[in-house]
C-alpha cells in the first residue's frame, strides 16, 4: 500500500523525491507490484494516484491479514496514523514498513510506529512473500521485528542478483491499477513504466536510492526479459503511448542498452529512460534509431566545483558535449537540477540558472537537495552543523530547504527553485517552443493547458507565501506585472529652466503646494494596494519638500521601491544620508547641456555642478543607484562631448527626455521654447546619434522605444501601446489621478482609485519618455499575462500570439539590454 497524505503527494515506492511536484506527477509504484506478483491473491493500493481517502483504504484493508505500507521520511508520521487507524479497525492484521527511511532507522521507526509489527529493510520482495507464506518473523532476513517490548533485527541478506527469477509487474498493473492517473509531464500520457536493473554505479553523495535500497552495483535483467515483459505490456496496454526504464541509470552499461534496444526496435514501440550525460554519440545514435524518445538527465548543478563537491563523476564540459549530441540526433532531454547542494552559494545558483538556459534541455525539474538519513549528504549535515530542520517537506507536502550553509540561507535556496523555473521557462523562445507543440497535437495542448495551470498555481502559492506577499512574477502571472507611479509631491521649484513651466516666474504654478505627510501616506497605501511597487517621487523640485525623508520611510514600510527626480541643487551629504537611511533606492537628476557653463546658466543654479558630482560619489557609497537626466534640447550641441562630461559629475548612466511641447494634464514639464523647436528629420536623427552612444556610455533608453520614437515622429505603426492608465500613473499635488503627463481629463481622485478606474486602449499619442520607454519594457510581462488568460479559457492558439511575435522578442532583448539598471532600481531598499 502507498498511503493516502498531502494531496497530490507523491511518495511511493520509485519516487526518488517523496514530494508534491509542481505539476501533478505519480510514477507507477513498482516495488510494490514487484512484491504483490510474488504473494497469490494480494492487492496493490496506491491511493495518492487513485484519489482514496483514509477511510476507503481502512475498508479495504480490514479483509486481509497482512498489511505492507511503504513509508518516506516525509510521510513518516502521516504513515504511522495509517497504521493505526488500519490496526484499530482490523486489530489481528499484521502490518509491516517498507522503504529507504525504515531500512536506515529500523529501531527508531518502530518505536515510533505503535502499530506497526515490523520492518524490512533494504529490498522487500522476499522477505513479504516468506512473511505471507506464514513464515515467522523471527525467521525472516531483512527483517526487525517487536517480540513483546523487545525489538529485534535478523541478519541481512544477500542482495537479488537474478532478477529474471522474479515474475513480471505488469500483470499487477492490469489488475490494480488506473494507468491513466499515472503523470509525468515531460513523458506521453499515458505512460508505463517498468524496471531492468536495480542499483546504480554512480557515488553521488545525495542519491536515496543507490545508499539505502539498492546499492552500487548495476544488477539487470536480461534483454531478452526486457523484450517479453515490454511486448506483453503492448498487448495488455494498447492505449500506452511511450514506455520508460525506470533503472537510475540504464545507460550505465551501453552494450547492454544497445541490445535491449535492438529487441524494442522490433516492438515499434516509443520509449524513454534515465541516464548520466556521458553516454557516446554512437549509442545515443543507436537508441534513437531504436525507438528512443527522451532521456532524464541529472545535471544538478552548473558549478564543477558543486560537481566534484557531490561526487557526481561529470564536469559541466562532459554534459555539454552531452547535450549537443543528443539535440543533433533529435532525442529529447527533460535536465533535473538540484539547488542546496554542499557549496552552494548565490554565485553557483546563478551560475546553474545561466547554465540550464544555455544547455536548453526541453524540461526541466528544479530540486532542493534533501539530506535523506542514510545518505552521505546526511551525514555531512550533522557532521558540520548544516542541518537547519528535520522537516524535509512543507505543510503541504512540497519541498522544504532543511540545509543551511553560512553563505546562503534555507529561504534563500527555497525562493531560487521558483527564479529558476521562471528564468528558464519564461524566455521567448521556450514559451514558442511549448505553443507550437500544443498548436500541432490536441493531446499535447489539452496536457499542457492542464500542467500549465497546475505549474502556475505552484509558483501563486510559492509567491503568496513570501513574506512580502508575493513576487514581482506572482503580480506578471495574476495582471501583468507590478505598477509605477509618478507622484508629483509638490508643484515648487527653485530653478530656471527654459523649456518647463514649473521654472521660478513662469506663472503657471500658482500657489506653493506641498502634499501633507498624512496624505502621502494615505495615498501611497492606496497606491500600494493597487499593485504600485515603483514610485517616483517628483516635482517641482521634490526635495523642497520638508517631510521628503518621511515620505521615503513610508513607501519603504509598504514595499514601494522609490526614486526621486531632482536637479540636485538641495543634496547635501546629511540629506544624501538621510535619504538612503530613509529607503530611497535611486535618483535621477537633471543635466542640461555637456558643459558646466550652458548647464548651470540654464538651470540658474550657480555651482549645481560642483554639487552634483559630490552628490552622486556620496550615493554611490551609501549604496544608492542614479543617474542623468537628460531633456533633448538645443542646449545639448554635439552630443558626442555629453559621455565625459557625465563622468567628470561621476554618473555611470543616462536618459532621456523626449521635448514636449504642450501637456493637457496639472502636470508643468513643458515649454514651447525654442530650444525645443526641432524638425522631424532632426529629431529623427537625435534619436540615431543616442543609439550609437550606448556603444560607448550606458543609456537607459531601450533601443527599442528609441526607434519606436522614430516610427512616432514619421507618423509609421506602433509596436508598443503605451500602458500608461494601466500600469503607470502620474499623481499630482492635489491628489488627482492621471494615466499619464499628457492626458487631460483625470481618471479620478487617489481616494476613489480601484482596478475598475484602469485604462488598456492601445494609446500612442505622445512620446513622454517615463511612460514610452516603460511599456517597451514591461511588454514581456503584459504577453505572459496575456497568454496565461489566454490558456486558462482554453485558447492555446491566441496564447501564442502574445509570445511569439516581434514586439515580445525586442522586450525581452530591452530588458537583456538595461538588465543592471533595473536591477539597481531600488534594489535592497524595499
Amino acid at each position: 500500500m502507498n498511503p493516502p497524505s498531502f494531496q497530490g503527494f507523491d511518495g511511493g515506492a520509485g519516487s526518488r523525491y517523496q514530494a508534491k511536484r509542481e505539476v501533478r506527477s505519480f510514477w507507477y509504484p513498482t516495488w510494490l507490484a514487484q512484491a504483490a506478483a510474488l504473494v497469490p491473491g494480494s492487492r496493490v493500493i496506491d491511493a495518492p494516484a487513485d484519489e482514496l481517502r483514509v477511510e476507503t483504504i481502512v475498508d479495504i484493508s480490514s479483509g486481509y491479514e497482512l498489511v505492507i505500507i511503504y513509508t518516506s521520511t516525509p510521510s513518516f508520521s502521516n504513515d504511522a496514523r495509517v497504521a493505526s487507524q488500519i490496526k484499530q479497525r482490523n486489530p489481528k492484521a499484521l502490518i509491516g514498513f517498507v522503504g529507504p527511511h525504515v531500512t536506515v532507522l529500523p529501531e527508531q521507526s518502530l518505536r515510533a510506529a505503535a502499530s506497526v509489527d515490523f520492518v524490512v529493510r533494504r529490498e522487500f520482495e522476499l522477505p513479504i512473500r516468506d512473511i505471507a507464506c506464514g513464515k515467522p518473523l523471527g525467521d525472516v532476513r531483512e527483517v526487525s521485528w517487536k517480540d513483546g517490548d523487545v525489538i529485534r533485527h535478523n541478519a541481512d541478506a544477500d542482495l537479488l542478483t537474478d532478477l529474471d527469477s522474479l515474475p513480471f509487474v505488469v500483470d499487477v498493473y492490469k489488475r490494480d491499477l488506473t494507468i491513466g492517473n499515472y503523470y509525468i509531464g515531460y513523458l506521453m500520457h499515458p505512460y508505463l513504466s517498468i524496471y531492468t536493473g536495480r542499483g546504480c554505479p554512480g557515488r553521488c553523495t545525495y542519491c536515496l536510492w543507490p545508499q539505502t535500497i539498492s546499492g552500487h552495483q548495476y544488477r539487470v535483467r536480461g534483454a531478452e526479459s526486457v523484450y517479453q515483459e515490454l511486448a506483453y505490456a503492448k498487448e495488455l496496454f494498447p492505449q500506452v503511448k511511450e514506455f520508460f526504464i525506470d533503472d537510475d541509470t540504464f545507460t550505465a552499461n551501453t552494450k547492454r542498452a544497445e541490445e535491449i534496444a535492438g529487441k524494442l526496435a522490433t516492438l515499434g514501440i516509443t520509449w524513454s529512460t534515465s541516464s548520466r550525460a556521458n553516454v557516446p554519440r554512437e549509442t545515443l545514435r543507436i537508441l534513437k534509431e531504436c525507438g528512443l524518445r527522451l532521456l532524464m538527465v541529472g545535471y544538478e548543478s552548473g558549478s564543477d566545483d558543486i560537481l566534484k563537491n557531490v561526487r557526481k563523476g561529470i564536469s559541466t564540459e562532459m554534459a555539454t558535449r552531452f547535450t549537443e549530441d543528443c539535440k543533433s540526433l533529435g532525442i529529447a532531454i527533460h535536465g533535473t537540477f538540484c539547488l542546496g547542494l554542499p557549496g552552494e552559494t548565490r554565485e553557483t545558483i546563478e551560475e546553474t540558472i545561466r547554465y540550464a538556459c544555455r544547455l536548453d534541455p526541453d524540461t526541466i525539474q528544479v530540486s532542493i537537495a534533501s539530506p535523506y538519513p542514510g545518505t552521505e549528504l546526511y551525514q555531512q549535515a550533522l557532521e558540520n552543523g548544516w542541518l537547519a530542520q528535520e522537516d524535509l517537506v512543507s505543510t503541504d507536502g512540497t519541498q522544504t530547504c532543511a540545509l543551511r550553509y553560512p553563505q546562503i540561507s534555507p529561504e534563500e535556496i527555497e525562493a531560487s527553485v521558483d527564479k529558476f523555473y521562471k528564468r528558464f521557462y519564461f524566455r521567448p523562445k521556450v514559451m514558442a517552443r511549448m505553443g507550437l507543440q500544443m498548436a500541432k497535437d490536441a493531446d499535447t495542448r489539452r496536457r499542457r493547458l492542464r500542467e500549465g495551470r497546475e505549474f502556475l498555481s505552484f509558483l501563486k502559492r510559492h509567491d503568496a507565501a513570501k513574506p512580502n506577499g508575493g513576487s514581482a512574477l506572482r503580480k506578471v502571472l495574476r495582471d501583468g506585472g507590478p505598477g509605477f507611479c509618478q507622484f508629483a509631491i509638490t508643484n515648487a521649484c527653485n530653478a530656471h529652466c527654459q523649456f518647463c513651466n514649473f521654472r521660478v516666474g513662469s506663472g503657471m504654478t500658482g500657489e506653493r503646494i506641498f502634499v501633507s505627510l498624512e496624505d502621502s501616506k494615505a495615498a501611497m497605501r492606496i497606491l500600494a494596494d493597487n499593485g504600485v511597487e515603483y514610485m517616483a517621487l517628483v516635482g517641482g523640485e521634490p526635495t523642497l519638500h520638508p517631510k521628503l525623508p518621511e515620505i521615503l520611510q513610508s513607501a519603504q514600510s509598504l514595499g514601494i521601491n522609490t526614486l526621486i527626480s531632482t536637479n540636485g541643487s538641495y543634496l547635501t551629504d546629511e540629506r544624501v544620508k538621510e535619504y538612503a537611511d530613509a529607503g530611497l533606492g535611486s535618483a535621477i537628476i537633471s543635466i542640461d547641456a555637456p558643459g558646466v557653463e550652458a548647464h548651470e546658466a540654464n538651470r540658474g543654479l550657480p555651482g549645481v555642478c560642483e554639487r552634483i558630482a559630490r552628490t552622486n560619489s556620496e550615493f554611490h557609497r551609501l549604496g544608492v543607484s542614479t543617474t542623468a537626466s537628460v531633456t533633448i534640447s538645443k542646449l545639448l550641441g554635439d552630443l558626442s562631448q555629453l559621455p565625459a562630461f557625465l563622468k567628470s559629475l561621476n554618473f555611470t548612466q543616462v536618459t532621456f527626455s523626449y521635448p514636449l511641447r504642450s501637456l493637457d494634464s496639472s502636470f508643468l514639464g513643458f515649454s514651447d521654447s525654442e530650444i525645443i523647436e526641432f524638425t522631424d528629420d532632426e529629431l529623427i536623427a537625435i534619436f540615431d546619434t543616442i543609439i550609437k552612444m550606448k556603444k560607448t556610455f550606458p543609456v537607459v533608453n531601450p533601443t527599442a522605444s528609441l526607434r519606436e520614437m522614430q516610427r512616432f515622429i514619421r507618423g509609421e505603426r506602433q509596436m508598443f501601446p503605451c500602458l500608461a492608465g494601466f500600469k503607470y500613473f502620474h499623481l499630482d499635488w492635489n491628489l488627482d489621478l492621471y494615466r499619464c503627463h499628457a492626458w487631460p481629463k483625470k481618471m479620478c481622485t487617489i481616494w476613489d482609485f480601484d482596478s475598475s478606474k484602469l485604462v488598456r486602449d492601445g494609446c500612442t499619442r505622445c512620446m513622454i519618455d517615463c511612460y514610452r520607454d516603460a511599456s517597451v519594457l514591461h511588454n514581456v510581462g503584459i504577453a505572459l499575462y496575456d497568454a496565461k488568460v489566454d490558456l486558462s479559457r482554453a485558447r492555446p492558439v491566441m496564447a501564442l500570439t502574445h509570445v511569439a511575435n516581434r514586439a515580445l522578442y525586442e522586450s525581452a532583448k530591452s530588458i537583456l539590454e538595461d538588465f543592471r539598471w533595473i536591477k539597481k532600481l531600488g534594489a535592497g531598499r524595499s
